[in-house]
């Protein structure tokens, strides 16, 4: 597969990176408006709407776009989209608890009581939006616009001294710069126009094999890399992690007059009502079973002001827990990393 079907083409990709105070207000007739659009735009400039993931990590969502005219068409239209989102003043609270039983209602309701401000009625907001230009060097469309699996995007950026080494020893061939990342689990490569160099694209079967692809793909690198970012996606239809539970760690910025032990024991309390546990060593009870603990709150100085630790066998958990979160007239943002763990994973844990 080595060099296979890597070339620069005519058209241009855009990675859009979206955050907000809900991530689950963009799914469905939101970002099928947010196609529609496109694909009326795509009459006259060629703009594609290709997929959209959402995201473990700070950014919520990521959008990818196509676009064989003129991507800024397509940057015009995202950002009129996100302007209308912005000024909807639509209710996140109506939104959340919609698709939970009566006890839980109720004990999310007990909760936002407890923190007495006027502005209860929670409304979404996208805090920020970014488009990243991309040209494309290998695509495989079909597992682009595919859902199966989990999604890996890596930004990497090289040192520069070593790339102008490369370059030299190629006679400007640009070939050893992109061959060494091609594998099976790569689906995309793409040339970057900003501060980082390449965004590599790969899809696998569950989040054990994700680990083991983002530490492959660094190795792989004939450059020295100064640095990489990892967008992982948040897929609810997975059948199979590839762990028994997975672990994370979630970030939380609260508003101020939220610093309150009450509040904080009830957000543990709703944890452990969708069925989160903590990461704590789990203690056989009787046999084929273990104990849990509850998940472990923790105080933090700096922007984030709590963290949580907790684990999950089923992605819907804890989709469930951030969209109570997100109701939450205290809680300004979240942001959810997997906590892989650094001992080598050969089979589920």
């Amino acid at each position: 597969m080595e060099g296979e079907g890597l070339a620069i083409r005519k058209d241009t990709y855009g990675l859009i990176l979206i955050s907000n105070n809900c991530y689950s207000m963009l799914e469905n007739d939101n970002l099928k408006n947010l196609k529609d659009s496109l694909e009326e735009e795509n009459q006259e400039e060629n703009v594609d709407f290709v997929n959209s993931w959402s995201l473990f990590g700070v950014h919520d969502t990521a959008i990818l776009v196509r676009s064989s005219g003129r991507l800024d068409k397509a940057v015009n239209k995202i950002g009129g989209w996100v302007a209308g989102l912005n000024e909807g003043n639509i209710s996140i609270k109506g939104h959340i608890y919609s698709g939970f039983d009566n006890s839980i209602k109720d004990q999310c309701a007990d909760l936002a009581k407890l923190y007495l401000k006027p502005d209860i009625n929670k409304v979404f907001k996208i805090y920020e939006y970014r488009v990243d230009p991309l040209i494309p060097i290998y695509v495989d469309e079909n597992s682009l616009r595919s859902n199966d699996g989990v999604f890996l995007v890596m930004y990497i950026k090289f040192d520069l001294s070593s790339v102008y080494e490369m370059l030299k020893e190629e006679n400007g061939s640009m070939e050893k710069f992109y061959t060494p990342f091609m594998d099976k689990n790569i689906i995309a490569i793409f040339h970057g126009f900003s501060l980082f160099d390449l965004v590599i694209v790969a899809k696998c079967l569950d989040y054990c094999l994700i680990r083991k692809a983002i530490i492959e793909i660094r190795k792989k690198s004939k450059l020295i890399i100064n640095e990489t970012y990892s967008l992982i996606s948040m897929n609810n239809e997975l059948k199979d992690l590839g762990y028994t539970s997975l672990d994370c760690c979630m970030l939380v910025k609260v508003k101020a007059g939220a610093e309150d032990q009450t509040i904080w024991d009830g957000i543990k309390n709703l944890a452990t009502k969708v069925k989160l546990e903590g990461l704590c060593i789990r203690k056989l009870t009787n046999p084929g079973e273990h104990a849990g603990c509850p998940p472990y709150i923790s105080f933090r100085a700096g922007f984030f002001d709590l963290a949580i630790d907790l684990g999950f066998k089923d992605i819907r958990m804890l989709q469930n827990f951030i969209h109570i979160l997100d109701s939450m007239p205290f809680i300004e943002d979240t942001s959810t990393s997997i906590s892989f763990d650094t001992t080598e994973p050969n089979k589920k844990l």
